[in-house]
């Protein structure tokens, strides 16, 4: 709860009025899905991978002309390198716990030999086995060689079908070609300066490994990457006046607002009046 966030979006000031006509099919009952409205809209301003095989809010963000087949196997290829953590801690736990059952065994195997002497050890390990090869049946010696070996089987085989399935998506994840994340063409848009710089401030606010930045540090950061008035007091200003973000302390911004703190804004305060 305390990583997740609350953004406020406008639904025209900052899109183009290609990305608006797309938003309302979208927004309509009968040719779209109300629901997945804002996704799409957080989607178009982020100009970030929306991960749906859903057509109607792929084209609401992409446009009638985005190649659904090559989406649909791009989010394939992601999903296989998202096997592969599972997989991985699967190799890791079979491999730890096989690990611990030898060691464990070779444990008690010395620790026998401490207190045993070896003499004896010896006597009772070939009395163990004259007796085995005395007393139980073939039938049952056959039972127990099969038992065994069909455990190891099935054990190597649930390991090596790890082993394979891991290599096979490690392998298609680093051929993955990833989505261009670079923003849109927004210069040819129609939108005014404000807007534009919001858009702009919305995509790189997002992707800043900081959790808040001041409006000089934004601003410096875009300076060298648009090229749309960018000044400090013009960054402050959409920082400011925009519900999309949240100055979380005196000159500090992010995208959006903390649910916890959304939750403690609006609950009754006991004894208020």
């Amino acid at each position: 709860m305390r990583l997740l966030r609350w953004v406020d979006l406008p639904f025209v000031q900052l899109y183009s009025q290609q990305e608006i006509s797309r938003l309302r099919v979208l927004a309509h009952k009968t040719t779209g899905d109300p629901d997945d409205v804002p996704t799409a809209l957080l989607a178009i301003l982020l100009d970030a991978p929306l991960l749906s095989k859903d057509k109607k809010p792929l084209v609401a963000v992409y446009g009638e002309d985005f190649d659904y087949d090559a989406h649909t196997e791009w989010l394939d290829n992601l999903r296989a390198g998202g096997d592969m953590g599972p997989l991985g801690e699967a190799m890791r736990l079979t491999v730890m716990v096989g690990g611990r059952i030898g060691l464990a065994g070779f444990e008690g195997a010395r620790a026998i030999g401490k207190k045993v002497p070896w003499p004896i050890l010896l006597g009772l390990i070939v009395a163990g086995v004259i007796a085995y090869n005395t007393y139980v049946s073939p039938e049952m010696k056959r039972k127990i060689a099969d038992g065994v070996k069909s455990a190891s089987g099935v054990s190597l085989e649930v390991f090596s079908e790890f082993g394979i399935t891991y290599v096979e998506a490690h392998s298609t994840f680093q051929k993955l070609d990833t989505p261009s994340s670079a923003p849109s063409q927004l210069e040819e848009s129609g939108l005014t300066n404000d807007a534009l710089l919001t858009r702009t401030c919305l995509y790189h606010l997002a992707r800043i490994p900081l959790s808040e930045v001041s409006a000089a540090e934004l601003s410096q950061f875009l300076r060298d990457r648009v090229e749309i008035p960018c000044g400090e007091k013009k960054v402050r200003t959409v920082l400011r006046e925009n519900p999309c973000f949240e100055e979380v302390y005196r000159g500090r911004f992010q995208v959006g607002r903390a649910l916890v703190r959304m939750a403690a804004l609006t609950s009754p305060v006991k004894g208020a009046h």
